[in-house]
């Protein structure tokens, strides 16, 4: 008799055909579900990790854009936003690299139509809808689902090209920049029609590159406010990924950070 393929009957003594039992079946099951219990943490924390790295990344690269810019043209720091005749601050930093031809990454025609595949994209971004508009309070952002999920979503920044018409690149993550103080390292700029009287700041003042900000997981700008740091990575996502301006990359605990200070040693700094 072959054992390996037969049980034998303790009610009448003969040979029955081999199978499972219900508990070797729920010996398996048991099995299958402890490993499961185990692995997918892990996979989570890989996924997740991958995520932060590409995001890392993105920002590097967008950094290398900003830079290359600033060689060709005296040090200058491309404006946050430029002011045109018709329709107000219309002329992106994100638009002037991309025609420019220091990076490259997808203009949309409409707000709407979002680009998945896109440098300016945070991996941990959303897709379903942009910004709406003002941010909430930090306090409310891990209070409320709505508000954490709006703030993953993209910043539609316009662009008025001079041949095509209005532009859009949609932005994952945000400046370090002011709408009307020249104490930020980028800010908006006026032109022969007027407006804020704000000028380009040069990357030669930036006396404290390895501590000061560029570019973080984000939307729009930072805007002289202390309250605009959400969290994007992590599990749970407590962090984000913020770029300096001596281009390294750095996972920073999300919160609050004081941007009116003058302190040098201030980690991260905002203010030139």
């Amino acid at each position: 008799m072959n054992a390996t393929h037969k049980r034998f009957s303790r009610r009448n003594g003969q040979a029955t055909k081999g199978g499972f039992t219900l508990i070797e079946m729920l010996v398996v099951i048991a099995i299958i579900a402890l490993l499961a219990s185990i692995i997918t943490p892990s996979v989570t924390h890989a996924l997740e990790n991958a995520r932060r790295v590409s995001c890392a990344s993105n920002l590097r690269q967008i950094a290398s854009a900003m830079l290359d810019y600033a060689t060709q043209n005296d040090g200058e720091i491309v404006p946050f936003q430029r002011r045109t005749q018709d329709v107000g601050y219309d002329l992106s930093w994100a638009g002037v690299l991309i025609e420019q031809g220091h990076i490259s990454a997808p203009m949309s025609d409409t707000r709407e139509d979002i680009h998945p595949n896109s440098v300016f994209r945070c991996p941990s971004g959303r897709m379903d809808g942009l910004w709406s508009g003002h941010q909430p309070s930090f306090d409310q952002v891990f209070e409320n689902e709505n508000y954490m999920r709006d703030v993953n979503r993209p910043w539609p920044s316009p662009h008025d090209t001079e041949n095509d018409g209005k532009k859009f690149v949609h932005l994952w993550y945000a400046a370090n920049a002011s709408t009307a103080n020249n104490h930020w390292p980028m800010v908006r700029q006026a032109d022969q029609h007027g407006g804020n009287p704000t000028r380009e700041n040069n990357i030669l003042s930036l006396t404290h590159s390895n501590k000061t900000v560029m570019f973080y997981c984000g939307v729009w700008a930072h805007n002289r406010v202390n309250n605009r740091f959400y969290p994007r990575h992590g599990n749970p996502k407590r962090n984000l990924n913020v770029v300096f301006w001596d281009g390294h990359v750095n996972t920073i605990p999300s919160r609050a950070y004081i941007v009116g200070s003058t302190d040098p040693d201030a980690y991260p700094r905002f203010r030139r």
